[in-house]
């Protein structure tokens, strides 16, 4: 829930129901107008949060702050 935010949907483990409502939401919104934004924010929120470079340079001062 974390990586996806309020971009996109989270859905418990072991509840296939609600697995298939939130997929068949999701192919609903497909042609809505608003998908688009949806999709630009949620790629927007992994570029900033979860940029490769960026997890390097946690990892790094993580470790140096262990030694």
């Amino acid at each position: 829930s974390y990586i996806v935010g309020k971009t996109g949907w989270v859905v418990p483990s072991k509840d296939p129901l609600k697995l298939a409502n939130i997929i068949e939401k999701a192919i609903t919104q497909l042609r809505n107008k608003n998908w688009n934004k949806r999709r630009y924010a949620a790629r927007l929120r992994i570029k900033k949060n979860f940029d490769i470079n960026k997890m390097l340079k946690s990892y790094n001062k993580i470790w140096s702050n262990i030694q």
